[in-house]
């Protein structure tokens, strides 16, 4: 069973999943369960519940199989879902910007990917690329540390970011 509160961020969130099919929604909970693997204690749950209850099993499938062109194992694939189940909500395109971004241009592991909520679902154009020109230039003239990564700063609002890292 889900426990009220859940209940009630469903209603709120999505209303219609109440309207529809009662089997296609116990479909999407065992789905969430057991494919992937997020319990249904967890907060992430009904994260999950939105992001699948937004796709066939074989667009599901799909977006597994770009993780998979990209090396990643099943493990870091749930991982990812485990942490951000949304992103699996995200088109093949910007699933395989981000990724192709993030891996090839920036040498990421999956594992570090997969540990950052927000790193693929942040724009690529608007905030990954500028803030990680703002990082090089920062890295060259030895004011931050060489090791540090971009997806240190993506969860920053514009202003904390340029407060930290442009006006000092």
């Amino acid at each position: 069973g889900l426990s009220m509160d859940k209940i009630k961020l469903m209603l709120l969130r999505k209303s219609r999943y109440f309207v529809l099919d009662p089997k296609w929604l116990q479909a999407i909970l065992i789905r969430v369960e057991e494919k992937l693997g997020i319990p249904r204690g967890s907060p992430m749950f009904c994260h999950g519940v939105f992001a699948m209850g937004g796709m066939s099993k074989a667009c599901f499938e799909s977006k597994f199989e770009v993780f998979r062109s990209f090396g990643w194992s099943e493990s870091d694939i749930l991982t990812l879902a485990r942490n951000s189940p949304y992103t699996l909500a995200l088109s093949e395109f910007k699933l395989k910007q981000g990724l192709n971004f993030f891996m090839k241009v920036l040498d990421y592991r999956p594992a570090d990917i997969a540990s950052c909520v927000c790193i693929l679902t942040v724009s690529s154009e608007r905030r990954v690329i500028p803030r990680n020109a703002v990082i090089e230039v920062l890295k060259e003239k030895k004011l931050i540390r060489p090791n540090y990564r971009v997806s240190s700063c993506l969860s920053l609002t514009e202003p904390k970011f340029f407060n930290r890292f442009v006006l000092p």
